[in-house]
């Protein structure tokens, strides 16, 4: 073998043997007390190596377990906690394979749910999550959530009855797209006979459009004029 061969690895590993340094990577020497990777923090550098001759740490996990851990592993990623995330995810895994309906519709209006909630990228998560709207601890449970709503109706899906409450038992029903426009929190109202309506009730109950009792409204109209006068009259067009 060549000697600047010999000279090129013995570069790449790092000369320090001479001086009886630390013969380890770069990557593990710079390594500090109190660095976190994964769940793990680092505790302790000085812990006595395995019976291979590899170096551990001796690190606290997230969970509250203490103990020692490859400190290559840990520095790459590959242990990432004391084994409490192995278990986490190993049982949502099974919690899939248990209910079997991760591929239906309900499970998908679940997960939307907790998205628009806690995504900040999701794109509704302004209307949602942004405005402190939260999905309560009992539905954070796939199971807890089915047992409590059932499967949605055709043309159905979940509403909060008051918009500025949580995805919570007693404040959701399943509801149409015409029920769920009607509870908006931009949904126009009027008070008409004493009672405060949505304006897209009233426009269906006196057969007008929408559109045409705004444009009533707007002009000065009061409600009750607006409903009782016929549509497109003449004088009404200019």
């Amino acid at each position: 073998m060549s000697t600047w061969f010999l000279a090129r690895a013995f570069a790449r590993r790092g000369n320090t043997m001479a001086d009886g340094a630390n013969t380890m990577p770069k990557r593990l020497s710079e390594t500090n007390v109190g660095d976190v990777f994964g769940r793990l923090t680092v505790l302790d550098l000085n812990v006595e190596r395995d019976s291979q001759g590899r170096r551990r740490f001796l690190c606290n996990c997230a969970c509250g377990f203490r103990g020692q851990f490859d400190a290559y592993n840990v520095r790459s990623g590959m242990t990432k906690s004391c084994g409490c995330l192995r278990d986490e995810l190993s049982k949502v895994r099974r919690n899939r394979v248990r209910h079997g309906m991760h591929l239906t519709r309900v499970y998908r209006i679940w997960g939307g749910m907790k998205s628009r909630c806690q995504n900040a990228n999701h794109h509704a998560y302004a209307d949602y999550g942004g405005r402190g709207i939260k999905v309560c601890e009992r539905w954070m449970v796939f199971e807890s959530f089915l047992a409590d709503m059932g499967e949605p109706p055709p043309k159905r899906t979940i509403e909060r009855i008051d918009n500025n409450g949580n995805y919570e038992p007693g404040n959701c029903r399943w509801a149409t797209v015409a029920e769920q426009n009607k509870n908006r929190r931009d949904t126009s109202r009027v008070v008409l006979a004493g009672m405060l309506r949505p304006l897209w009730d009233v426009a269906v109950e006196c057969g007008h459009s929408v559109g045409l009792l705004k444009s009533r409204l707007k002009r000065g109209w009061s409600i009750e004029k607006a409903v009782r006068t016929p549509k497109l009259q003449k004088w009404e067009r200019a």
